[in-house]
């Protein structure tokens, strides 16, 4: 199946966080805040599309020296084709300069199996951001992006983030 990765524009924001909310109801995210990140500039969102339908979307935000993964999700007819993994590389390309994290519920198997194939590690308690941080009795996982020397070629199909990427750096 081949899907399409770019970002969200402003005027779909509407329809992708409804369909987070719609995907991640147990999550504990309402869209009221989801929204404010968006509208605050600190939120980028990415979606997949297949046949012009968004089917998946990644929400990246970012805080000083700081990015990381808020949402990964993918309508469920669309998983175990490669477009979460697709939403998440196409994220390590954004900010560079800076460490990105992803924070991953302890059950989430699905989600821990795409953070370990596109290049991520488990934090340790040391590495986790203060400004990211669980209680010690946490369910959740944190996983940092692992550079590479060659990093950049691995998403050569990385699609339609150029302009963003531009826009943050000008």
């Amino acid at each position: 199946m081949i899907h399409e990765c770019h970002i969200i524009p402003e005027k779909q924001h509407h329809l992708a966080i409804l369909m987070i909310l719609e995907l991640l109801n147990d999550e504990g995210f309402n869209y009221d805040d989801l929204n404010l990140w968006l509208t605050s500039n600190q939120a980028i969102l990415i979606g997949a599309y297949v046949n012009k339908e968004l089917v998946g979307s990644l929400m990246f935000c970012y805080y000083k020296n700081i990015s990381y993964i808020q949402t990964l999700c993918v309508k469920s007819y669309y998983r175990k084709r490669g477009i979460g993994k697709s939403l998440v590389n196409n994220s390590v390309i954004i900010r560079p300069e800076v460490p990105l994290i992803a924070k991953v519920s302890n059950n989430n198997n699905t989600a821990k199996n795409i953070f370990d194939s596109c290049n991520f590690q488990i934090c340790k308690s040391d590495e986790i951001p203060h400004e990211l941080s669980d209680p010690p009795n946490s369910t959740h996982l944190f996983y940092k992006f692992k550079k590479l020397d060659s990093y950049w070629n691995l998403y050569t199909d990385s699609c339609y983030l150029n302009d963003r990427i531009r826009a943050l750096y000008l």
